[in-house]
């Protein structure tokens, strides 16, 4: 290297030499690993965080750009919707009531109606139940309805139109349920999900069993994809209570209501009749209910150009319950005394007379429900969206049902009182003489 001098404290450097120092203090590096390191930075791995948070925000991002009154839930994993049933995760959503049927959820009523429309993935299904009816149920329950039929597992996203718009399907007066499963254009590559669930219910000492597992796929650079799920479920659920056919209703006309003092309750002071509820045929009842549930979907989609999509979209449901029904009811016969009402005018005790009648039943019912379609969306422009679909559905249901039933042949003098008695602590039978 060469130096000049410049003083007794030091040397200074020629330009042409501070620059070939600069050039001998950059490290050396081989061209293959700078070439390595370009390529690992231009093939970064993505990490996309998901989970409950994820789902929340998906939820409140659809009613928020959403033109209609909705409320969303999304399910956080694959087979991870929130209770077992449909109409129990829908419980969660402001305005709507669970109908329980034996054991769990099983319908929906939208801010007190009933008669709601229930889609899947977008196009309607029926059951023998019918809008908010209860079908071949002997109870009078939806135990059997479409929201019981379809588990929850086989579904990515319910949605709730509590107010339709024009361009949705009409015929429900409470609103419009919308359940969507997974497709297979919704993920690229290959997924696959299974699940067990064991549940152990006590009080009739059975062990249940709960099965999922999806297979999906994508083909020729995601334009093709297919994608099949299953989910069966065993269980036997029983209910033991206090329990009435017609509920709490209007006392019929052709019964007096008197109090202690032999005032008559059920009419004013102007003669005119005062509305008195009361429980009309109480009954002390068992259900034990072994059910078998067996669903399943089968989705394919091609997409031949960017904006075009066709669809083949198949579900299967089959609901097989044996139930063994066992009660002891009584009926009032005559005129009520001694009644007490409570300050909504509901009965809560009185003497009366009333027959005693046993019921041994045993029903076997068969539900099936299918429902196919096929259709095709097409993104013309930004602006415009040309939806076709056809579709199919069908459901049948078979029962059989043999009960053997005993009334005694008089009546017995009879107070009850439904604040009282430890079965349930709503009602104790005391004979009067």
């Amino acid at each position: 290297m060469y130096l000049q001098k410049k003083n007794k404290d030091g040397f200074k450097l020629k330009p042409v030499y501070c620059a070939l120092a600069a050039l001998m203090t950059i490290p050396y590096m081989p061209t293959s690993a700078a070439q390595e390191n370009t390529q690992i930075e231009n093939e970064a791995e993505v990490i996309k965080v998901t989970g409950v948070r994820t789902s929340l925000a998906a939820a409140t991002a659809n009613k928020r750009f959403s033109a209609q009154v909705v409320d969303s839930i999304v399910a956080d994993d694959i087979g991870k919707l929130p209770d077992n049933t449909i109409a129990e995760s829908l419980g969660r959503v402001a305005g709507v009531q669970v109908d329980q049927g034996i054991g769990e959820g099983s319908s929906i009523s939208i801010r007190g109606l009933r008669d709601n429309v229930t889609l899947y993935n977008g196009r309607t299904i029926i059951d023998v139940n019918g809008r908010g009816g209860t079908g071949m149920d002997t109870l009078n329950t939806s135990t059997y309805s479409i929201m019981a039929m379809i588990p929850s597992a086989l579904s990515k996203q319910l949605n709730v139109t509590k107010l339709a718009s024009a361009d949705m399907i009409d015929g429900g007066m409470g609103g419009v349920v919308n359940i969507e499963s997974r497709k297979p254009l919704d993920v690229s590559g290959e997924q696959i999900a299974a699940s067990y669930a064991a549940n152990y219910n006590d009080q009739n000492k059975d062990l249940g069993h709960q099965l999922f597992g999806l297979y999906s796929n994508t083909f020729d650079n995601d334009k093709f994809g297919i994608l099949l799920s299953a989910n069966y479920d065993k269980r036997e659920v029983s209910q033991d209570g206090f329990a009435t056919y017609n509920g709490w209703t209007e006392i019929e006309e052709s019964i007096s209501v008197f109090d202690a003092n032999g005032q008559q309750l059920d009419i004013d002071s102007q003669g005119n009749p005062v509305q008195i509820i009361g429980n009309m045929n109480p009954r002390f009842q068992q259900l034990v209910d072994d059910r078998d549930r067996l669903s399943s979907s089968l989705i394919a989609q091609w997409r031949p150009i960017e904006n075009l999509t066709l669809t083949s979209d198949l579900l299967y449901s089959k609901f097989d319950s044996i139930r063994d029904r066992y009660w002891l009811s009584t009926n009032f016969t005559s005129d009520l005394y001694d009644a007490e009402l409570d300050e909504n005018n509901f009965l809560v005790a009185a003497n009366t007379e009333m027959f005693l009648e046993n019921n041994s039943e045993y029903v076997d019912l068969t539900t099936d429900l299918f429902s196919g379609a096929v259709n095709a969306d097409w993104d013309l422009t930004d602006n415009v969206n040309v939806f076709a679909e056809v579709s199919y559905s069908d459901s049948k249901s078979e029962r059989a049902q043999i009960y053997n039933r005993l009334r005694t042949l008089s009546s017995y003098d009879t107070r009850f009182d439904v604040r009282e008695g430890e079965f349930g602590g709503i009602i104790a039978l005391m004979p009067i003489r």
